[in-house]
């Protein structure tokens, strides 16, 4: 089973700042599960907890109304743009750029030198997802 992370709709619940990292919690995030390409063919979707580990990350800008939903966002990693959807699990030691966009407009921007993107718990069945 293949698994991507959905930007859209999820909440960004808590930001830790650890030493040389930050961690980005979302409490309720969209997952998608999925035989082919999870996010754009046929599975399922599911509400999880996710951590999003970031090694020695520059604040760019960080939203003052957390928790808060997410609108919009894109992961950049390794040069690479991931628009709202990215596979997990995660975990590269590369140039990584987070970028999102609360609905109220708020925004959080992170530039790191890695990246580890964990599932905590089981996940809860959301719906079935047709492209």
């Amino acid at each position: 089973m293949n698994k991507a992370l959905e930007i859209h709709d999820s909440t960004l619940s808590e930001i830790k700042k650890e030493g040389l990292s930050i961690t980005l919690c979302l409490g309720k995030a969209v997952m998608h599960h999925s035989t082919g390409e999870p996010g754009l063919d046929r599975g399922t979707c599911w509400i999880q907890k996710i951590e999003i580990r970031l090694k020695n990350p520059q604040i760019i800008s960080e939203p003052d109304d957390i928790p808060n939903q997410l609108d919009f966002g894109y992961f950049v990693v390794n040069e690479t743009k991931y628009t709202n959807v990215i596979k997990t699990p995660l975990h590269e030691s590369v140039d990584t750029e987070v970028f999102f966009e609360t609905f109220y407009g708020k925004e959080l921007h992170v530039k790191a030198k890695g990246i580890e993107i964990i599932e905590i718990g089981e996940p809860t069945y959301l719906q079935g997802f047709e492209p």
